[in-house]
């Protein structure tokens, strides 16, 4: 019994927040609300999920900028999941994909250990 409480603890201390297809002007604050809320006591992992997402603005680019100084302040592990190409660009042009690991699948993401097997770099890159 005592292990499945240290499973339950694990997974209580990841979170994951699904963003949506498009990130932009209308939505930005409102996401920026919910990836605060989410660095709170026990959270170790923040992972912001980009899989449906296919469109992100500059106010989206500076949300996850914004989480990510968060997260290192709070001691929180910051992961993006994002595979989309037109995703996978903005990232790189604006290097947040240098400062924040970035993984092709949401699985890659949660299984990951100290940030190994992330996937950063240009869009192409090995």
């Amino acid at each position: 019994m005592d292990g499945d409480r240290h499973v339950a603890d694990a997974v209580r201390s990841v979170a994951v927040v699904p963003m949506p297809a498009e990130i932009d002007i209308a939505n930005a604050t409102r996401l920026a609300v919910e990836l605060d809320a989410s660095i709170k006591p026990g959270v170790k992992t923040l992972v912001i999920d980009m899989t449906h997402t296919t469109f992100c603005d500059s106010l989206g680019v500076r949300v996850i900028a914004r989480t990510r100084r968060r997260a290192e302040a709070e001691g929180v592990d910051l992961r993006l999941v994002a595979g989309r190409p037109q995703v996978l660009r903005i990232l790189a042009a604006t290097g947040l994909d240098v400062t924040v690991p970035v993984y092709p699948q949401l699985g890659h993401a949660l299984c990951a250990g100290n940030n190994l097997g992330a996937k950063t770099g240009t869009p192409g890159e090995s």
